[in-house]
């Protein structure tokens, strides 16, 4: 029983150990702020919805000349892909008209090196529009 009792200390201890490796290295990896810009609404009434494929995510006011700022805290270096939608309407999700969003979005790739201190420029676009184009 006694040898059991050492097993378990041992291998609480190794689980510890990487654990704690995994956060100290987790830790060193360069976290950023974003600036995004985003122009191309068409009022300014809801807000501008943005998250990272990687888990960040915000929401800002629009302004009274249809612009709108959001900063995206603690997002790694890399590739970013950004995706974003002017929620008109206040019910905090990306309406949908037979599977085609029926809000103005995007999805931009930028890269992320924490050199970059100027915004992310970010056109938002009315997709039902564009598909009906292309058709």
């Amino acid at each position: 029983m006694k040898r059991m009792n050492e097993f378990n200390v041992v291998k609480n201890l190794g689980s510890f150990l990487a654990l704690s490796l995994f956060a100290c290295f987790n830790s060193l990896s360069a976290q950023n702020d974003i600036k995004a810009e985003f122009t191309g609404m068409k009022s300014c009434d809801g807000k501008i919805m943005i998250a990272t494929r990687a888990g960040q995510y915000a929401m800002a006011s629009i302004n009274a000349d249809t612009t709108c700022v959001v900063t995206l805290a603690n997002v790694p270096d890399g590739e970013c892909i950004i995706m974003a939608f002017h929620d008109e309407n206040g019910n905090y999700q990306l309406d949908m008209t037979n599977g085609v969003p029926a809000e103005y979005c995007s999805i931009d790739t930028v890269a992320v090196d924490g050199k970059s201190v100027e915004p992310v420029q970010i056109r938002l676009k009315e997709v039902k529009t564009s598909i009906i184009a292309n058709n």
